[in-house]
């Protein structure tokens, strides 16, 4: 199952209000899940810089929300074919 942990990096002021997470399988960081800004509305992007090397991965994407990139992510990472 992967998790999302804050990754603590510091923005300039105008972007603090921001997300941006580290995304782990276990103790494992496989990715990051951030959210993007001037978009209107915000949109989210991922992509996993880890692959699972039993299969080719879909690595990268966007979406509306958090837990739709969320969602992309772990489809990818779960997917047989990774799309």
């Amino acid at each position: 199952m992967l998790a999302l942990r804050p990754t603590g990096m510091h923005s300039p002021p105008a972007y603090a209000d921001l997300k941006d997470y580290w995304v782990f399988q276990d103790d494992k960081i496989i990715g990051r899940v951030y959210e993007l800004r001037p978009l209107t509305p915000p949109r989210w992007f991922w992509w996993m810089f880890a692959h699972n090397p039993r299969r080719p991965l879909k690595t990268s994407g966007q979406a509306a929300t958090l837990e739709d990139a969320k969602a992309q992510l772990n489809a990818s990472w779960e997917s047989p074919a990774g799309c």
